[in-house]
């Protein structure tokens, strides 16, 4: 994710050298950077409180040049690897937003506040750990893990700002209507499909049982239960 840019001046803001051609590149961590294109030493950065996955890019207006990249956790890159790998519990809930720069420019830069909501307390678990472990596959099976993350931890604690939501993170009104959120699609309008017969999906053959269904539920209690208990032992460190 960088776009080399050929420079006419030796500074872009106080205090940063810039030679005549650079490289910008985001990052999964929030950070967007500026590196010489003949060393890669970096010579400006800015953390941006969102996550960034996506290319930054450059044009003139008037004679002054401006860099643009848009920030925000929740493009296809979930179906490569999990969340947790590509951003961090911050950025990945920062605002979606495009942001602008030029040289010299003096506008203050809006951060947003890091903020990671507590995982909330999961329903019981009871399933066994082999209808668990099936729930793992089924979710993989049908491809839940393109738009979730292969360890359902998303882009976002819960849906926010139409981002895909961390399936740990589900409320109790969601648990309680599993089936026809994940069977009868009533979040079709959201973009979540729907997986009986016939699916609302684009695949004609994906069809889902309820035992099925029951399953992966089980694996997102399972996988809700290890980030609670993981939070709730850091809370008991610091005390």
């Amino acid at each position: 994710m960088d776009e080399r840019l050929p420079r006419q001046t030796d500074r872009m803001g106080p205090g940063f050298p810039i030679h005549s051609m650079v490289s910008f590149q985001g990052q999964g961590s929030g950070e967007f950077a500026a590196y010489t294109a003949d060393t890669g030493a970096k010579v400006w950065s800015i953390k941006t409180g969102s996550a960034i996955d996506s290319v930054p890019v450059t044009y003139t207006v008037n004679g002054e040049q401006y860099v643009l990249t848009p920030v925000g956790w929740g493009s296809g890159s979930r179906l490569f690897a999990p969340a947790w790998t590509m951003a961090t519990p911050e950025s990945k809930r920062g605002p979606a937003r495009l942001l602008a720069f030029k040289l010299g420019a003096t506008t203050p830069f809006p951060t947003p506040p890091d903020i990671v909501p507590p995982v909330p307390k999961p329903p019981p678990q009871t399933a066994s750990a082999e209808t668990i472990q099936e729930g793992k596959h089924i979710y993989r099976r049908f491809v839940c893990d393109g738009c979730h993350s292969p360890d359902i931890d998303g882009s976002g604690a819960w849906v926010r700002n139409g981002a895909v939501p961390d399936l740990r993170y589900a409320p109790p009104e969601v648990h309680k209507q599993w089936y026809a959120i994940v069977l009868a699609g009533t979040h079709w309008d959201k973009g979540m499909p729907g997986f009986a017969n016939p699916p609302k999906f684009a695949f004609p053959n994906a069809k889902m049982t309820t035992k099925e269904a029951d399953a992966v539920h089980a694996y997102v209690i399972d996988q809700a239960w290890k980030a609670y208990n993981a939070e709730q032992q850091k809370a008991q460190a610091k005390n």
